[in-house]
């Protein structure tokens, strides 16, 4: 099918940005290590470099943004970012900062991710789509079918959004896996109302956690 995000080709994409890199350039330190779990094509990795002149690397699934990665002198791999043979080389506390952005909700074992997240890494930046957003629950009760607002234009048999998640069930997964949130952003509009409720008005919302000892 030509619209489907189960399987990324990065080999014309070029350095992109998103609105949620902002966010997480201001949480993390210059000089801080840093890992990016699915870096695509080093877009994010590239920013946090320009502008923290951080020490980072990534792991990716496709092979062409990895190859993407090492032509513009990135440090990334292949490999599945919720498999625990991933990370056999990474030794725990490895790294300051941990990130998964917008890819929480495409993994099959998102358990697994933020266990090895927590062993290898002192602070988690997880971000994702708000699957309970309004719009949504509007199209869900009004069509009668899976809502297509927050699948940014794909379908419910052509996404990868396998783990469709909202705001609670974050919190929910988050008191199951011990973690406490540090800071949080929801973005959406008016911004008022995805910050003061973001279960129902944030398009995506960003975290920044650690494990709770």
């Amino acid at each position: 099918m030509l619209n489907d995000n189960r399987e990324y080709d990065y080999t014309q994409a070029g350095f992109s940005t998103r609105p949620e890199y902002e966010v997480i350039a201001q949480w993390i330190p210059p000089g801080s290590r840093v890992i990016d779990l699915a870096c695509g094509n080093g877009s994010l990795m590239h920013h946090l470099i320009e502008h923290k002149n951080v020490v980072i690397e990534g792991i990716e699934r496709a092979p062409s943004g990895v190859d993407h990665c090492r032509e513009n002198g990135l440090a990334a791999r292949c490999g599945e970012i919720d498999a625990r043979e991933t990370y056999a080389g990474y030794a725990a506390g490895m790294f300051d900062f941990a990130i998964c952005n917008v890819t929480l909700h495409m993994v099959m074992f998102p358990e697994v991710l933020i266990d090895e997240m927590t062993r290898i890494a002192r602070h988690l930046v997880l971000s994702f789509p708000n699957f309970g957003h309004l719009f949504n629950r509007l199209d869900l009760l009004a069509s009668g079918r899976m809502p297509r607002p927050q699948l940014f234009g794909y379908h419910w048999f052509d996404t990868g959004q396998i783990h469709q998640l909202g705001v609670r069930d974050f919190l929910d997964f988050c008191r199951r896996c011990s973690l406490r949130i540090l800071r949080q952003q929801h973005m959406g509009r008016p911004a008022l109302l995805a910050h003061l409720m973001p279960p129902l008005f944030s398009r995506s919302s960003i975290y920044l956690c650690a494990k709770k000892f």
